[in-house]
């Protein structure tokens, strides 16, 4: 688990849009290599692995709806690595 008061963002280029988001969103990084994408509470708790493939650099889009899952709307925070950086993102559900 990660303090939700900690946001690290490692990688070099990454971005989460739109953000907020209404249950897709899109990431987009010029690095190499993006795997391991999961969403976590902010408790720490993982709520959904939305991707463990490698991806070459370039745009991708999720689906993440929290109220299907039976979470609230909010925050939550996005865990990803590239090119063997560990980032974590905030991501906001409306």
């Amino acid at each position: 688990r990660f303090a939700s008061s900690v946001i690290a963002n490692t990688a070099s280029s990454v971005e989460i849009f739109p953000n907020p988001s209404n249950g897709i969103f899109t990431i987009q990084t010029d690095d190499d290599l993006i795997y391991n994408v999961t969403v976590y509470n902010l408790l720490g708790e993982k709520v959904q692995v939305l991707d463990k493939g490698v991806k070459a650099k370039g745009i991708y889009n999720y689906a993440f709806s929290a109220k299907k899952l039976n979470y609230s709307a909010g925050i939550y925070l996005l865990r990803l690595t590239v090119n063997g950086k560990i980032s974590t993102l905030k991501l906001v559900e409306q």
